[in-house]
């Protein structure tokens, strides 16, 4: 679960150039100086400073911007790839196989149809459950850098035909049309960006198959390096996030059904990983908690229903043994370090 440090680095510095003083950013500086360029970031920590950074810019549009304006150094490893690839449909092909340079937030894979090809972004359960704020920004930077690979490949103003955000319409809208140039649509089921298919068999302007070759030795070698968190454990994560939706938490058997296995053979593989599903339905309850709390100001009551309970209290029991402390004294204790 991780951002490579370069992008904490790039936020600061894109903060910087919208007018935000550097020394706000002294904390984070000092973590970034301890990673060395080559550590990684915690999902909290990247999120909480992009926060940070769009509070500070008064940029309603910071992710967008930062994807349009700024030259980001954590996409350089899969932006030298893109280049050197024969073909723009290889080169899209190799950036979602390499996303993880970048990060393991979202999970990026290409699908074609008759006369269109679209990249499809699906959040982590664990980054989906940060700051509803963070998390925005960081696809809209993703969309852009998207759009701009496609120029920068082909040397020519390609846009695409159709964005889809999972999100609720921004209440400003004009700078996704004027990025974009296409229909935008809010709410959609999963986040996209969609191209003319023709575009996948051009080739590309600075295609290099020898330097290709070695560049992708290279980017293998630093993916079999990176972190790998339990496959199965983050797949349920994701299934009890999907199941949400109807204001209930999924059962064990129910998920379990889900990935074709006895709810038995799931409990004995997510405890070969470390974790039991009652585990993993408390620390996203407890994540979620927090988020309708701050971001959304919900009252206990309403988060206490929200969450399954039945009364208040036992919401509030449970959030006790989670934070060590009541939803009220967290809320006090959040708002004074703001």
């Amino acid at each position: 679960m991780y951002f490579n440090s370069f992008y904490g680095q790039d936020i600061i510095n894109f903060a910087v150039d919208q007018g935000v003083m550097e020394l706000e950013f002294d904390k984070e500086r000092a973590v970034l100086e301890q990673s060395d360029g080559s550590g990684h970031l915690s999902y909290s920590f990247t999120a909480g400073l992009l926060e940070k950074a769009v509070s500070l810019s008064q940029n309603p549009h910071f992710g967008l911007h930062l994807g349009e304006y700024f030259d980001l150094k954590a996409t350089e490893a899969v932006d030298h790839i893109m280049d050197r690839a024969n073909t723009i449909g290889e080169a899209f092909s190799f950036a979602a196989q390499f996303s993880r340079l970048i990060s393991d937030s979202m999970d990026c894979w290409l699908e074609e149809s008759q006369d269109q090809f679209m990249v499809v972004f699906e959040y982590k359960a664990d980054w989906a459950l940060q700051n509803n704020l963070a998390v925005q920004h960081n696809l809209d930077t993703a969309l852009v850098c998207a759009c701009k690979s496609l120029q920068r490949l082909s040397q020519q103003r390609h846009l695409p035909v159709l964005v889809q955000l999972p999100y609720p319409r921004p209440r400003q809208i004009n700078e996704y049309y004027r990025i974009f140039n296409c229909r935008v649509e809010y709410r959609a089921k999963r986040a996209t960006i969609t191209f003319h298919r023709r575009l996948l068999h051009r080739p590309t302007v600075n295609g290099s198959p020898d330097l290709l070759n070695t560049l992708l030795l290279n980017a293998r070698s630093s993916i079999a390096a990176l972190p790998t968190g339990p496959s199965l454990t983050n797949t349920v994560k994701k299934l009890i996030l999907k199941q949400i939706q109807e204001d209930r938490f999924p059962k064990i058997v129910e998920v379990a059904k889900k990935l074709g296995m006895g709810h038995r053979t799931l409990q004995r593989r997510l405890k070969e990983e470390g974790t039991q599903f009652g585990q993993l339905v408390n620390d996203i309850k407890m994540e979620l908690a927090s988020k309708h709390l701050l971001e959304n100001q919900q009252s206990i009551e309403e988060v206490a229903y929200l969450l399954g309970y039945s009364e208040a209290s036992s919401f509030v029991r449970a959030f006790k043994q989670w934070k060590g402390i009541s939803p009220g004294k967290f809320l006090r204790q959040s708002v004074a370090r703001l």
